[in-house]
């Protein structure tokens, strides 16, 4: 099971920096000064479970394998708990992340 923990850590070694949303409740995640269009953020609803696991969404809307994914919301998000691992998570991150400009 992928933790939050193990979420902030990667989504911070990629150099994303975590925003306070909801009154605090979650966290939105982005680079200060790279950019797809005019999108900063690279995730958004990123919180602790109380099952221990984490909750959130990347936006992959940029990528074509998700162009028609039946997971993929109207909003172009992929949710963090279709990863199986942090593995499979980081790998979705390097792609996401590599059309930041």
């Amino acid at each position: 099971m992928i933790t939050f923990k193990n979420v902030d850590d990667l989504f911070k070694s990629y150099g994303l920096k975590p925003h306070p949303i909801k009154n605090g409740q979650c966290f939105e995640y982005d680079f200060d000064n790279r950019f797809l269009g005019k999108k900063r953020n690279v995730a958004t609803r990123v919180k602790p479970l109380v099952n221990g696991g984490v909750g959130g969404y990347l936006y992959v809307d940029h990528l074509e394998e998700f162009k028609n994914h039946p997971d993929k919301t109207k909003m172009g998000h992929y949710a963090i708990k279709h990863c199986k691992s942090v593995e499979e998570l980081a790998s979705l991150l390097e792609k996401v992340t590599h059309s930041y400009r």
